[in-house]
């Protein structure tokens, strides 16, 4: 699936998904970030969904116009990471103490965010399958990703189920991680 029919399979499957959340749960924030398979796609289609959902005042968009965001919920200090930059080469690293000293440099050059924090999590997609460990000073989260494939996918045989994710945070930190699992 490629350009007009992917951007419109994007919009049905997210809009179903933000949906079925807004049942669940008394408030939903939603952030998203670019990177190097979205690009400046990212932004078109992230205001879509925020503009879709405006009458839905439970619903709380945050369109980061960058690879990486960094906020608070409740004590729950999060950096969202796309993984790999649309700009530059530049990815996070694969895995093991290479990985863990950098995203814990990224946190460390934030000290101002890391008042009255009970959790750090970081996460991020762009690898096609989910992770998610706990290091000494931080939780590490990699997305899967959403469509089955694509060509980027195929060429690199990365497949994981399509999935989306969800987190549950309350004041104690993450409570769960929901995955839905799409067709």
């Amino acid at each position: 699936m490629l350009r007009d029919d992917q951007c419109d399979a994007l919009l049905d499957i997210l809009t179903c998904v933000i949906k079925r959340l807004v049942e669940i749960f008394d408030k939903v924030e939603i952030h998203s970030v670019r990177g190097n398979h979205d690009g400046t796609d990212h932004y078109p289609v992230m205001l879509a969904l925020k503009n879709y959902f405006k009458p839905y005042e439970k619903i709380n968009f945050h369109i980061h116009s960058a690879r990486t965001a960094v906020f608070k919920i409740e004590k729950t200090l999060i950096m969202l990471d796309h993984g790999a930059s649309d700009e530059y080469a530049f990815d996070v690293p694969k895995a093991g103490k290479p990985r863990e000293s950098y995203i814990q440099s990224l946190f460390l050059g934030r000290p101002e965010d890391l008042i009255g924090v009970n959790q750090k999590l970081f996460i991020q997609g762009d690898k096609h399958h989910y992770e998610q460990i706990e290091y000494n000073d931080f939780e590490f989260i990699m997305l899967g990703a959403l469509p089955l494939g694509d060509q980027y996918a195929d060429h690199g045989n990365m497949h994981s189920r399509a999935r989306q994710n969800c987190f549950v945070i309350d004041e104690n930190g993450l409570k769960s991680v929901l995955h839905y699992y799409v067709k």
